[in-house]
């Protein structure tokens, strides 16, 4: 062990003072004496260039969204402990499941079943016209410039699809019937998101943009490499592209058994892959793509309501690293059941990987 972990709330070690969800307290994870600044190490650990640890998004990360919503406005209306219905932005109904945290399309309501229609009936949503006010106050009081800074534009072309016809049915139905109008909406659904990106990327130096767009189920992709080539590639490439334009890295979040579009994310310029350990082995993808594609990776081995030690939680965060770490290219988050597991994993993270990347960079 090269690095001495601190122990436990130890006397003296500065700590970040983390806020628990749903309360005013805070959660103390101990803070590291860098060695370079967290968005360099981030940006190091995006373009597989020698970074120095594996960045930790729990406690190094900045998160803004701009306006009065969270990205595209169809997100605006998260959250609650209760079950409740609520028409969003689009003019779509909603259920929100406090179970997930996360709504779904009211079932049996569609706001249209024939995507032929959809530019008489779709009308896209203005944005707010606070942005320019809301990005100078975020920039004067709240933005720190030594770490990376995030934002997600919520759902993305296929999902806002899905939502408009009220689930995976339609949609389906509409990509093998009538690809030319599925093709006319994604384009300018494409339009409309790179407007916003654009004045996003104006008004506030975001470093990391996610991007939801769910490609399949458990067991397989919703879609052929066929209809990925003609309907779903350019439009998202594009978004992409505009993402990355200032320099900032790209994130896809896609639920699902989709490694077969691994090779198109990769083409498309995605950075960062969040997708399912259990719908896809992620061990493999990172052996095939790890030197062209990142992955914001998850504890491998946790079972959920397990009971484990410290001992046993810090060997499954090094596990993780051992696997996903190579050459960077990886983040994560090691935030445990208890508050003693959280200090010891976000310790256990920075200060293994930097004995990982030490070895690794002949620094040893």
């Amino acid at each position: 062990m090269k690095y001495e972990r601190p122990t436990f709330m130890q006397e003296g070690v500065e700590v970040y003072n983390l806020p628990r969800p749903g309360t005013t307290e805070t959660l103390a994870v101990p803070k590291p004496d860098y060695p370079i600044t967290p968005k360099e190490n981030f940006y190091r650990a995006a373009k597989r260039d020698n970074p120095l640890w594996v960045p930790n998004s729990m406690t190094e990360f900045d998160s803004y969204a701009i306006g009065t919503g969270v990205g595209i406005p169809n997100q605006s209306q998260w959250g609650g402990t209760e079950r409740r219905e609520f028409t969003d932005a689009w003019g779509v109904i909603n259920v929100w499941v406090p179970e997930v945290g996360a709504p779904m399309n009211k079932p049996g309501w569609a706001f249209m079943d024939d995507v032929t229609q959809w530019e008489e009936k779709v009308k896209f949503p203005e944005w707010g016209e606070n942005w320019e006010e809301a990005a100078k106050v975020f920039l004067d009081t709240r933005y720190n410039p030594d770490r990376p800074l995030r934002a997600s534009l919520g759902q993305g072309v296929s999902e806002r699809l899905v939502q408009l016809m009220g689930g995976y049915e339609l949609f389906c139905e509409a990509i093998m019937l009538e690809p030319e109008a599925c093709r006319a909406f994604f384009d300018r659904f494409a339009d409309y998101t790179i407007e916003m990106v654009e004045r996003m990327l104006e008004l506030v130096p975001y470093d990391l943009i996610n991007y939801n767009d769910d490609w399949g189920t458990e067991k397989a992709t919703f879609w052929s490499s066929q209809i990925m080539e003609d309907l779903i590639y350019e439009p998202t490439k594009r978004i992409i592209d505009a993402c990355k334009s200032k320099g900032a890295a790209f994130e896809l979040h896609c639920c699902g058994h989709i490694e077969p579009f691994v090779p198109y994310m990769i083409s498309m310029g995605v950075d960062f892959l969040q997708i399912q350990r259990r719908a896809n082995d992620m061990p493999k993808l990172k052996e095939l793509y790890g030197d062209k594609i990142g992955f914001a990776a998850s504890i491998e081995g946790l079972v959920a309501g397990q009971q484990l030690t410290t001992d046993e939680y810090c060997e499954k965060i090094r596990n993780t690293i051992d696997i996903y770490g190579s050459g960077g290219g990886m983040y994560m988050a090691a935030r445990g059941a208890t508050d003693e597991l959280t200090w010891a994993g976000a310790s256990e993270q920075y200060y293994y990987s930097r004995e990982f990347y030490d070895k690794e960079q002949g620094r040893d």
